[in-house]
């Protein structure tokens, strides 16, 4: 397991979600298609709503099931990874 694995499986998304002001959400919708698998999508806030992380319950289990792994450590890295989108967002242009 590397390095990157390693850490993502000691930082909750969650929390770190909450800490970021990021929602997290969870959808019913469809998610595979063929090979192709979503596992989330990033949404900035739009004024109305604040920023979110939207989870595919599908695509979460999918892919669990076809690497063999737990589906938290797949929904945690799924947080994970589009919680960087936030931050780059966040990050004024130098």
């Amino acid at each position: 397991m590397g390095a990157a694995a390693r850490l993502a499986q000691a930082i909750r998304g969650e929390a770190l979600a909450a800490m970021l002001g990021v929602r997290i959400e969870r959808s019913g919708e469809r998610a595979v298609f063929g090979d192709a698998v979503l596992l989330a999508e990033y949404v900035e806030a739009d004024g109305e709503t604040p920023p979110r992380v939207v989870l595919m319950a599908e695509g979460i289990a999918e892919w669990a099931r076809r690497h063999g792994q737990p589906v938290s450590a797949v929904e945690n890295r799924a947080i994970l990874h589009e919680l960087v989108h936030h931050v780059v967002r966040c990050v004024p242009p130098t």
